[in-house]
């Protein structure tokens, strides 16, 4: 169970270690740099993990995956606030806070194959 657990949580063990490194650079650098190579990099752990063939492989993936790709999540607040108003801002904090739960909660409907459950 524990190892089943372990490659999703690597994931978000990558991310959590964005919010310590990335605003303190942001200021020096901009966001740009951080959302194109972050997710170009992640995108690539990403790759990396679908195609590992033993689980040390997929850990160390997912793990870099989640790292490369946490900017991304930190960044995107301050992203909104510099592109719209304030009184609109507070509108997609919303819709960005509630997507993150809709998405998790309807992921498993495109699982659900309606031939296979009525098949015994």
């Amino acid at each position: 169970m524990t190892t089943s657990i372990l490659g999703f949580s690597l994931y978000l063990w990558g991310i959590a270690f964005a919010p310590i490194w990335v605003p303190h650079m942001t200021p020096r650098v901009g966001r740009r740099p951080f959302y194109f190579i972050g997710i170009f990099i992640s995108a690539w752990f990403v790759l990396g993990a679908g195609l590992s063939r033993n689980f040390t492989s997929l850990a160390i993936c997912r793990f870099f995956a989640g790292f490369f790709a946490g900017p991304s999540l930190v960044l995107i607040e301050g992203t909104f606030a510099d592109v719209w108003s304030a009184d609109t801002t507070n509108t997609y904090y919303s819709i960005l806070g509630i997507s993150s739960y809709f998405g998790a909660a309807s992921g498993m409907i495109g699982n659900i194959n309606p031939i296979m459950t009525f098949q015994n």
